[in-house]
């Protein structure tokens, strides 16, 4: 590595993440287990392929330990020592940690000049006849 230090960087921090992501950990956590920043982690995802793949899979365990909270409090079970899942802080975490977002449909009815815009000049032109010659005398 041309002009810096050795980077700290060893095959066993692959486990480190994958074991705490499967408790639903972040990659703060791993991190501070570690001992290295999160720009230090983002880097050894981008060079490292094994890292990487730890990463990833590490993500699939966190976001899918989340979801068995959520579930859980969805059907009323009390979750670890606190008891009940909170919907609104629930929610705001997942959107925060895994993209989760709310599903919105915007239905918006066709405009004249919409459906005019989508006509062809020649179509334009024979349905501007259509209706000239329709009462327009």
């Amino acid at each position: 590595m041309p002009g810096g230090r050795p980077s700290k960087y060893n095959r066993k921090f692959c486990k480190t993440v994958i074991e705490k992501m499967r408790k639903g950990d972040s990659v703060v956590s791993c991190c501070a287990e570690i001992g290295i920043t999160k720009d230090t982690f983002y880097r050894w995802v981008k060079e490292q392929p094994e890292f990487s793949d730890a990463y990833r899979m590490g993500m699939v365990y966190a976001e899918s330990w989340w979801e068995a909270i959520g579930k859980a409090g969805a059907l009323g079970m009390e979750v670890g020592k606190n008891g009940r899942v909170q919907p609104g802080i629930y929610a705001f975490f997942m959107k925060n940690r895994f993209g989760w977002a709310d599903r919105v449909e915007q239905i918006v009815p066709e405009t004249d000049e919409a459906i005019a815009a989508a006509l062809s000049p020649a179509e334009r032109d024979r349905r501007i006849m259509e209706l000239l010659g329709s009462g327009h005398k």
